[in-house]
């Protein structure tokens, strides 16, 4: 569907962001644009580096720390959606993530205080490491099974 959205206009394939200030969007190619949202796709390379240091996936972090593997607890209205290595496929697993924060982003869904927050980032990041050790990208990885049935219960909740 994305190619036939390129095709038809209704999305816009930018080049690299250069910078951020407010909502201005500076491209590596010098044009500029206020944007209200921004979808960064980096393929199968990791890498936010116009974030600043501390953001839960910016530069230098050894972990992504993320509510669900989507939300930024100390940076409301940060949303990671696709940041996921799945043990199987991805597309059901990042339909599902967009459908929960278009829910938050609407109101029609709350998320939990930021310590609660933590606290589950905590668990999973325990668990992740007790399954695989301390390897890069270790963080992000899910099982399909177990994550969708997680996500869909944020669709009820």
């Amino acid at each position: 569907e994305i190619l036939s959205r390129i095709r038809h206009g209704g999305v816009i394939p930018r080049p690299a962001i250069g910078s951020l200030d407010g909502d201005r969007v500076t491209f590596t190619d010098g044009t500029e644009v206020a944007a209200d949202a921004i979808v960064y796709c980096t393929g199968f390379r990791m890498a936010f580096p116009f974030l600043p240091a501390g953001c839960p996936a910016g530069p230098r972090q050894e972990a992504v720390e993320l509510y669900k593997r989507v939300v930024a607890p100390d940076r409301p209205g940060l949303y990671f959606v696709g940041l996921i290595r799945p043990v199987g496929s991805i597309t059901r697993l990042v339909e599902a993530q967009a459908r929960w924060v278009a829910r938050i982003v609407d109101g029609e869904a709350s998320l939990p205080s930021t310590d609660v927050m933590r606290e589950e980032i905590d668990v999973y990041l325990k668990a992740i490491e007790a399954r695989y050790g301390r390897t890069e990208g270790a963080s992000i990885q899910v099982d399909v099974g177990s994550y969708l049935r997680e996500l869909d219960a944020l669709q009820d909740a």
